[in-house]
């Protein structure tokens, strides 16, 4: 479901207490890391036209994904990397390049992840188990700090850009949710499961018929 090389934020929960345990080994080799050098790249959102100085225009990622490829470059996950900066792990190969993305935007499963698919530089994916984990433990903590920090129960959560799958419904109720918002455009109703509540985005053109078309009809 997500990019190894996009997972910065949640350590995979098979490598013992994840990230900030790693951070804490010695070195398992004190001799001199190898020049490597590597460029790691940050992409924000992806769209047809470049909307804003964050847009990148989906055939200009093809096009630098096709480049990758033909000039002999390697894309691997940024967790390898600092594997490898600690001396946990092997060196990355020559002329390595790591893609990242920012901020979640939904292009980058919509427009981003079927790129990488196609043009074959995903290296690796989390195991289902791993991934489903990872998120848990992500969705308690969050949860857990704000009750902290606000004094409140928090048990609504809204889905970052309206992006879930039923998997991901099923995670929030574990983490101790009893419903969540999305951006599915319709209008809520009896039926359709309580963590994954349309909602409509309003907007400043969001008037007259524009405003009245997001309204629940009288009749059914």
């Amino acid at each position: 479901m997500v990019l190894a090389g996009l997972w910065l934020c949640a350590p995979p929960p098979d490598a013992g207490s994840g990230m900030t345990s790693l951070a804490r080994l010695e070195p398992v080799n004190e001799a001199q890391l190898p020049e490597v050098r590597t460029s790691i790249l940050v992409c924000h959102r992806f769209g047809p036209v470049v909307a804003d100085s964050m847009t990148i225009r989906t055939r200009t990622f093809r096009w630098q994904l096709e480049y990758l490829k033909a000039h002999g470059y390697s894309v691997i996950p940024l967790r390898e990397w600092i594997a490898w900066r600690l001396r946990l792990g092997p060196p990355p190969p020559a002329r390595s390049v790591i893609i990242t993305a920012d901020d979640g935007h939904r292009t980058v499963f919509t427009d981003m992840l079927p790129l990488v698919r196609e043009l074959g530089t995903e290296k690796r994916r989390l195991p289902p188990a791993t991934y489903r984990a990872g998120v848990l433990t992500q969705l308690t903590r969050s949860k857990t700090v704000l009750e902290q920090r606000l004094g409140v129960n928090v048990d609504m959560i809204a889905w970052s850009f309206g992006v879930y799958d039923d998997e991901l419904l099923q995670v929030g109720v574990d983490a101790g949710y009893l419903a969540g918002v999305t951006l599915d455009r319709r209008v809520a109703t009896s039926s359709g499961p309580l963590m994954g509540l349309s909602r409509f985005l309003i907007t400043d053109a969001a008037s007259g018929r524009h405003f009245a078309a997001v309204l629940p009809s009288e009749s059914p």
